[in-house]
Order: C-alpha cells, then sequence, then structure tokens
C-alpha cells in the first residue's frame, strides 16, 4: 500500500502479511490500514492552521517580561504553543529577520514545525530543545553589564558599585556576525529533533536503520539531517533569501554545532576550549582578544 503525502507524492510503501490468527484480511483491516496510511503520510512538520493563524495575529511576548534574554529563564509556567512565540522572538531580538529577510510566515511554520518534530518523551522533548535554544540566545546577547546605579565603570565616590546579577548575559556575540548567531540559534533549537530517548549505542546494539545509514554521531546526525529537511521546505525555510555563500556558511556553523552534542566529542572539545580560554590571558585589552578570536574560524567553532 503506497503511502504519500499531501501533495499525493508517494514518500513510502507499507505492506501487511499473516494476521496472527490466519484469517483473510477483511473490511475491517482495510479500512485501519487507510487510516494508518494517513497518519504515515503526514508529515510531522505539518502546521494546524488554526494555531498557526493566531500566532501570526497575536503579538509576540515581550523579551524582559518573558526574561528570555536572561540565563536564568524558565519554561515551565508557558505552554509549548508559548514556547514557539517565544522562540519566534528570539530572532526579532537577534536582529536577524529583516537583516536576511526571513518571510514573518515561514518563520512561525518553521519554529511551530520543529515543535511538532520533538517526540513526547521524558526528556529529549521540546521543552528540552526550547531551552538549548534559550540557553544559547542567552549566551548571545549583547547587554551592558550594569551596575546598580550605573554602567561598567561608573563609580560613586570613587568606588565601584556593585554589579547587577540579573543583568549579566554571555555576551558571545561579540565573537561571531550575525549571520553566525542565527545559524546557531537555529542549530540549537534543532538539535535533538525527532530523539527517540535511547543513545548512540542502544542504535547500533539494536541494528536500527539509523546505525546503518550514520556510522558516528548517530543520533546527532540524524537531527542535523531532520533539521536539514525542514529548512528544504520553501514555506518552512527561513534561510531561503541568504545568497550561496550565506547558505553553505549557515549550514556548515549548524553541522559544527549539532555534530558537537555528541558526547563521545566533549572531552576532547572541552580541552580544546580550555587552552583557549587559558590563552585569553595572555592578551592585555578586550579589544585585542576579542579580534583574535573573531580571525580564526576554528576557534570560534570551538567556542560555539
Amino acid at each position: 500500500m503506497p503511502i504519500v503525502n499531501k501533495k499525493e507524492e508517494i514518500v513510502g510503501v507499507a505492506t501487511f502479511y499473516n494476521r496472527k490468527d490466519g484469517k483473510p484480511f477483511d473490511e475491517m483491516d482495510e479500512t485501519l490500514m487507510e487510516k494508518t496510511r494517513e497518519v504515515y503520510g503526514k508529515e510531522p512538520w505539518e502546521c494546524e492552521e488554526e494555531e498557526l493563524a493566531e500566532i501570526l495575529q497575536e503579538q509576540l511576548p515581550d523579551a524582559e517580561k518573558y526574561e528570555i534574554n536572561k540565563f536564568h529563564f524558565s519554561d515551565l509556567p508557558l505552554t509549548e504553543l508559548e514556547l514557539v512565540k517565544c522562540g519566534i522572538q528570539m530572532y526579532y531580538e537577534l536582529r536577524v529577520v529583516d537583516k536576511f529577510h526571513i518571510p514573518q510566515e515561514a518563520l512561525v511554520r518553521f519554529m511551530y514545525s520543529l515543535s511538532k518534530g520533538y517526540r513526547r518523551i521524558t526528556y529529549h522533548n521540546w521543552r528540552h530543545g526550547f531551552n538549548v535554544g534559550q540557553t544559547m540566545f542567552s549566551l548571545l546577547v549583547v547587554r551592558r553589564w550594569r551596575h546598580l546605579g550605573g554602567v561598567v565603570g561608573g563609580t560613586a565616590g570613587g568606588c565601584e558599585l556593585p554589579l547587577h546579577r540579573d543583568d549579566l548575559t554571555g555576551k558571545l556575540k561579540q565573537y561571531f556576525t550575525d549571520l553566525e548567531a542565527l545559524a546557531m540559534v537555529t542549530a540549537a533549537f534543532c538539535h535533538d529533533i525527532d530523539h527517540r530517548g535511547t543513545n548512540n549505542l542502544y542504535q547500533m546494539k539494536s541494528q536500527n536503520p539509523l546505525a546503518k545509514l550514520h556510522g558516528s554521531s548517530i543520533l546527532e546526525r540524524h537531527h542535523l539531517e531532520f533539521g536539514k529537511t525542514l529548512l528544504r521546505d520553501e514555506s518552512l525555510n527561513i534561510f531561503q533569501n541568504l545568497n550561496r555563500r550565506q547558505h553553505e556558511h549557515a549550514i556548515h556553523m549548524m553541522d559544527i554545532a549539532i555534530i558537537a552534542t555528541d558526547l563521545a566529542l566533549y572531552f576532547k572539545k572541552r580541552t580544546m576550549f580550555q587552552k583557549i580560554v587559558d590563552q585569553s590571558k595572555t592578551y592585555e585589552t578586550q579589544q585585542e582578544w576579542t579580534q583574535y578570536m573573531m580571525l580564526d574560524q576554528t576557534r570560534k567553532e570551538i567556542v560555539m
């Protein structure tokens, strides 16, 4: 039995055979097969049009009110749909929507589709995917470090004012271009999409088809390819107005970021990261260090 998508394109074939009771298939079986085919043919990123319209018509959440630009942000008070809206707002906060001409509807469909691409499992679900995206966003966001009563460097009677901890952010954006920030946040949102709740060793031991498809970093490569599949759909493609060079660089950054989430690679990366941290102490000014970091793509990829 062919499995078709909403465009009536064949995307797979389902084979049913050998009823347990040994009897031939009946009309009830045929009905069940038809319903099953509809489910399999429905792409996980297809948007519910009513919810899509709701997002497009409603005002996006205020970044300060929801604290999405703060490291201590909590998703617990919010619904999954509200998290989708917060994710959309992050792209506006990064100021990449206008700069890279991202169509609003494509951005909405993309974020909504991401949320539906995550399975309803205990840990690696949409809330986890969103939280990683929000963490990346908060590490990137550039804010002036404020003291109580002034900005950094301000004094009161010749004394340094205490730092207001709630205003701390990662400030990693100074090392990356706007395009790289766009790619990094997108990669973070995609990094565990369609996770099955198992690990790479399980995929190999169970001889899962994914293990045959991807030789190493099995699940990470699956998450990456799933994200790329979304971006290949024109209605979801937030990279559609990038030129060829920009597009290649954005996809490359996503490749590096998502594959790096494989814990088998973590300790090697951590050692390399520590060397960069130690090297930063040898520079006299922040400006010199920032220029040094920005000029080397490999260092930037390790830091992200």
